[in-house]
């Protein structure tokens, strides 16, 4: 299993949706080229198995070039290959638990949306996303948790914890004074056509509160 001491700075979500135009595996390799980002998360669900397994294989080429630490959101039948490292779930998605007995050695992260539910996925998962922070275009009719609910999230987490929603330039710096582990970022990876993802991983690390 990776180091949960990875777990620090910015967690780049690729997703085929948002990041159609820019290109999926475009994306993929600047991240790992360009940036020292040290998790990467797929969330391909518009794409179909072939689609899939070339990504897979491209970020198994690219993990020679530089190591880091990929996640795949819902696909538990991917944890079989090489390159994937994890498997990210939300909280009505199959049962982690199911999941962990069968692959043991893999990392496991739960989205949480509540202090509730913070506070018990620690017992379930390795890591917690914790939101929305703000509003967010990828997922609508979810709870704001805003930065307070961020902050509380954190402070009863026993797991690192990655702020998510609606995380940009303009505010990625008073997230990470929240104290949380990380910070995911999807749709500001990319700003008028450029790689801004190396750009939000420096910020975020500046203002951590360690």
């Amino acid at each position: 299993m990776p180091e949960l001491k990875s777990f620090s700075g910015l967690y780049a979500i690729i997703d085929s949706v948002a990041h159609a135009a820019y290109g999926f595996e475009r994306l993929l390799e600047k991240i790992v080229l360009e940036s020292t980002i040290p998790i990467v998360q797929f969330r391909w669900k518009t794409l179909n198995g072939h689609q899939k397994s070339g990504l897979l294989k491209e970020a198994a080429r690219l993990k020679a070039q530089r190591d880091f630490i990929l996640i795949v959101n819902d696909d538990s039948e991917y944890l079989d290959h090489s390159a994937v490292d994890g498997l990210h779930l939300g909280q009505k998605d199959i049962a982690l638990e199911m999941v962990r007995k069968i692959h043991p050695e893999k990392l496991y992260g739960l989205s949480t949306h509540s202090l509730d539910q913070a506070q018990a996925g620690g017992k379930r998962a390795h890591y917690i996303g914790c939101g929305a922070v703000y509003a967010t275009a990828s997922k609508t009719h979810i709870e704001i948790i805003g930065l307070q609910g961020l902050c509380e999230m954190v402070t009863v987490s026993s797991v690192p914890t990655i702020a998510i929603g609606g995380i940009t330039s303009e505010n990625i710096s008073e997230v990470a004074k929240s104290g949380c582990s990380m910070a995911a970022v999807i749709g500001a990876l990319v700003h008028d056509g450029k790689f801004e993802g190396q750009k939000l991983h420096e910020i975020f690390m500046h203002h951590r509160r360690v």
